[in-house]
């Protein structure tokens, strides 16, 4: 297990924080077949369980001083981890609440780390056909980030240019504990050296920013948004033809299709927050994850390249009341983050940790997370991450999926994320958010409604193409 993999083990201080939860949506087979059946479904993930590591090992752990390692599960009983519901009575909200409730349970990880809730038999949800089935796949962390998540599904559900995943010996098993022991002086060195790479990498940042080759990350003021979570959440789905957003965003030089999404959440939260009396003179700050490893090194190295992100920063221009003129900001503010973010001060200050222990690495993390949950820092006021499903065609039991989006869990200090995800012809935006920060998602959705609505207006003169569609809820 690497570094990165195993500082995703540290703790889960906030429930739900280490999850990542995508859904995938089936409609009926056109021979008018009904919903998936369990047993059906059984078979179809028994006959393919073994294209994908992660779905056949376990994390091991040690005593001190040893790292926890993945193991292949010896008597692998995975049809417990299977959880099936027919919500044929259930209208849209009963269904968002469970996607939140699965995103919240904890993981049992001395099984391998992934779950698969399925609901079956939905009828009468705006936008999905009549007996359309929701398969909810939930990892832990330590599996990956968004991008493995999304191609294990992907060869679960037959991806036509899928291929199973070829074991990697290096990630399994781990030196003899008696090794690692002998190792922790050498350990300690590497770890020092790392520490001074960090230093002096800080200080080359502040020099990049003090000379104006790079701007300074922007602070985000505090909101309700920062502060400890409850653990009780509320997601929600939004969803829009993807040929009309993007014809939207090519209008608007170096746009970029997260840039629009971008845009239209801070339309929607600053119309939120000035509802609620509570918009802030500073604009609003968003995290964006982003994958500091090439893509082609991720294809050579799958395991060593996931988990492997940084945080941009950049402002959201919520004090701006213009929706094109917030737009054309983020554009550049969006820019100016990535570029920070890639400078090889950041990548290194932001790698250091991978030559610590895990054992010292986990307790500088769970006191970084206990500071921002208890909101004695605000890094951002919130998340939106980016995560492509890839194009359709993917099936199960027969069924072909005709959806696809994500729950992003929240964090302490920051109750409030997004993440965008493309399926086929679909662009779907969820929104997370602890139930005590937004007690009222419905009036977040319309705002987000509205925002997309006043966009595509201001920058085309009209709203063309498509309408927002599919808006889900009822």
């Amino acid at each position: 297990m690497t570094p990165r993999h195993a500082l995703e083990l540290v703790s889960d201080a906030v429930t739900g924080e280490s999850a990542i939860v995508d859904v995938w949506v089936f409609a009926p087979g056109p021979d008018g077949a009904g919903p998936i059946d369990r047993n059906s479904l059984l078979e179809w993930i028994g006959d393919r369980i073994s294209r994908s590591r992660a779905l056949t090992e376990r994390v091991e752990f040690h005593r001190w001083p040893a790292d926890p390692n993945w193991i292949r599960d010896v008597d692998p009983q995975w049809e417990q981890q299977v959880n099936y519901v027919d919500v044929a009575g259930e209208n849209w909200d009963g269904l968002r609440r469970r996607f939140a409730a699965v995103l919240a349970e904890p993981m049992d990880l001395s099984r391998p780390p992934w779950e698969l809730h399925v609901l079956s038999g939905a009828k009468g949800i705006d936008g999905f056909p009549d007996g359309s089935t929701f398969v909810v796949l939930k990892f832990h962390h330590c599996v990956g980030d968004g991008i493995e998540t999304v191609a294990i599904a992907r060869r679960l559900f037959d991806d036509p240019d899928g291929e199973a995943e070829p074991a990697d010996p290096d990630v399994l098993s781990g030196p003899p504990l008696l090794v690692q022991t002998a190792a922790v002086p050498a350990r300690f060195v590497r770890m020092l050296r790392a520490w001074r790479r960090a230093r002096t990498a800080v200080a080359e940042f502040e020099d990049l920013v003090a000379s104006e080759e790079i701007t300074p990350a922007p602070v985000a003021p505090r909101t309700r948004f920062n502060g400890p979570l409850t653990g009780r959440t509320t997601a929600d789905v939004l969803r829009w033809d993807l040929r009309a957003v993007q014809e939207a965003r090519r209008k608007v030089p170096g746009a970029t299709l997260n840039d629009f999404v971008l845009a239209v959440v801070a339309g929607g939260l600053r119309g939120y927050l000035e509802r609620h009396g509570e918009l802030p003179e500073e604009p609003l700050v968003g995290a964006i994850p982003m994958s500091v490893v090439a893509t082609a090194e991720r294809l050579r190295a799958p395991e060593r390249g996931s988990n492997q992100f940084s945080m941009v920063l950049l402002s959201l221009s919520t004090d701006e009341p213009d929706p094109l003129v917030r737009f054309r900001s983020i554009v550049s503010a969006s820019a100016a983050g990535k570029a920070r973010a890639r400078t090889t001060a950041a990548v290194t200050a932001t790698t250091a940790l991978d030559d610590y222990p895990w054992w010292v690495a986990k307790r500088i993390v769970a006191a970084h997370q206990r500071r921002v949950s208890a909101g004695a820092r605000v890094v951002a006021n919130t998340t939106v991450a980016n995560v492509p499903r890839g194009p359709g065609g993917l099936m199960c039991c027969g069924a072909q999926a005709v959806s696809a989006f994500g729950v992003l869990a929240v964090h302490g200090g920051g109750g409030l994320g997004h993440i965008v995800t493309s399926f086929g012809d679909e662009l779907a935006l969820t929104f997370t958010a602890d139930e005590s920060m937004m007690p009222d998602p419905d009036a977040y959705r319309d705002d987000l409604l509205a925002s997309y609505d006043a966009l595509v207006t201001a920058i085309d003169g009209s709203s063309r193409g498509d309408p927002p569609r599919n808006r889900i809820s009822v």
